[in-house]
């Protein structure tokens, strides 16, 4: 893995019928974010985003609604991989801090 790349990984967690979102560095791998099915009558989305990352507040927007599985992937890769690089650029983490 090059230097300053994001490695991120889907998993199902078949238990809770959850897609999740893991995040590699270096040796360490944290979730970091998820996407669970909504039930069939929500009008908002048929897929809800929920989002992990050290740093988020209210005008982050989560939980995000998507109509689209796949679009809700593609959205959640874009926003993690842009969140991280900007937050690897602004912010200075403590020595236990592992995202």
């Amino acid at each position: 893995m090059a230097s300053g790349s994001v490695m991120l990984t889907w998993r199902v967690n078949s238990e809770y019928n959850i897609h999740e979102l893991y995040r590699t560095k270096q040796s360490t791998t944290k979730m970091v974010a998820w996407i669970v099915q909504r039930p069939p009558y929500c009008d908002r989305g048929h897929w809800q985003v929920n989002c992990e990352l050290p740093g988020l507040d209210g005008s982050d927007g989560f939980p995000r609604y998507f109509m689209d599985f796949k679009r809700a992937v593609a959205e959640t890769e874009d926003f993690i991989k842009w969140r991280i690089k900007k937050g690897e650029e602004h912010f200075v983490p403590s020595p236990d801090f592992v995202v």
